[in-house]
């Protein structure tokens, strides 16, 4: 098995630098987890209607 890190910036152009921190695991080549994670602000908050 092994397991992949990796750190992604985002929000750069919009003057809101963050990261996310992802990690998936492989076994036999085949991905079997991956997890996604980061800290967050709240900037604005909705609801959304379907009929």
């Amino acid at each position: 098995m092994s397991v992949n890190f990796r750190k992604i910036p985002q929000g750069i152009e919009m003057g809101r630098p963050s990261s996310l921190n992802a990690r998936t695991q492989k076994k036999d080549g085949e991905v079997i987890s991956t997890y996604i994670g980061g800290s967050s602000v709240m900037v604005s908050e909705g609801v959304i209607f379907f009929d």
